[in-house]
């Protein structure tokens, strides 16, 4: 639904967009999307419609970096797409999926809270190839300022500061009848392990609840158990899992 709210209400971000609807019986049982230059995002999907689901993939003009969605239809788009495309898995990452409804009671760090302006268009810039490297999505210079530019414009990108000093930043994404997603959580390694980026997110997501949000949402990493124990302590819950594969052609 975020990715629907954003194609409605931000059409120049995603101009060459591409959705799909799979149908069995006349009913519909899942959908795709492909948002370039992001990887080809899928739904839960039946074993049998994965045929149709690799077919759209290779009408594209360009093939899709790489996938995302639930475990098994990921798995099961991923046994034929590696000789369909002629290609090969370049990562793999095991995401899950956490919701919050209400914030615990969080002893938050030094510092406050604001929102990205001008001023700072240079840093997110570099922050935003930093995360992207960390996260395993690759270093694109260009969409790393195109996504800084855009987050300024609309007021989507939020930093810690600690006696004037950004050291942590996190980001809003698309919106859903009820909730909102977290995104791009990150703080510079020589900040880490103070607390900024957890208050960052505290702060942030007790705000939008505030402000009507039922519920927030973010993607973490499974293989970092220290954000994963982090968003837990302040109120997030797994709710399902996600895979991510990129591929290399």
């Amino acid at each position: 639904m975020g990715t629907i709210d954003i194609l409605i209400n931000e059409p120049e971000r995603y101009p060459a967009y591409t959705l799909a609807g799979f149908f069995l019986d006349g009913n519909v049982v899942g959908a795709a999307w492909i948002l370039p230059p992001h990887p080809l995002g899928i739904t839960a999907l039946p074993e049998l419609i994965i045929p149709e689901l690799i077919k759209f993939a290779l009408a594209q003009k360009t093939p899709p970096p790489g996938v995302v969605g639930p475990p098994t239809p990921v798995e099961l788009f991923l046994s034929t797409w590696l000789h369909a495309a002629k290609c090969s898995l370049k990562s793999r990452m095991a995401q899950r999926i956490f919701e919050l409804a209400r914030v615990n009671p969080f002893p938050k760090s030094a510092g406050a809270a604001r929102v990205a302006g001008e001023r700072d268009l240079g840093l997110l810039e570099q922050w935003n190839r930093e995360f992207s490297r960390e996260v395993g999505l690759g270093d694109d210079p260009i969409l790393a300022r195109d996504n800084a530019i855009f987050a300024i414009k609309n007021r989507s990108r939020f930093l810690w500061e600690v006696d004037g000093e950004v050291v942590a930043m996190t980001g809003l994404g698309g919106k859903t009848p009820n909730g909102i997603r977290i995104i791009s959580v990150y703080t510079p390694p020589g900040r880490r392990g103070r607390g900024y980026a957890s208050s960052l997110v505290a702060t942030l997501s007790e705000h939008q609840l505030n402000e009507g949000r039922r519920f927030c949402f973010l993607y973490a990493d499974v293989a970092n158990p220290v954000a994963n124990r982090i968003y837990q302590k302040i109120g997030y819950r797994a709710v399902s899992d996600s895979t991510y594969l990129a591929f290399q052609y």
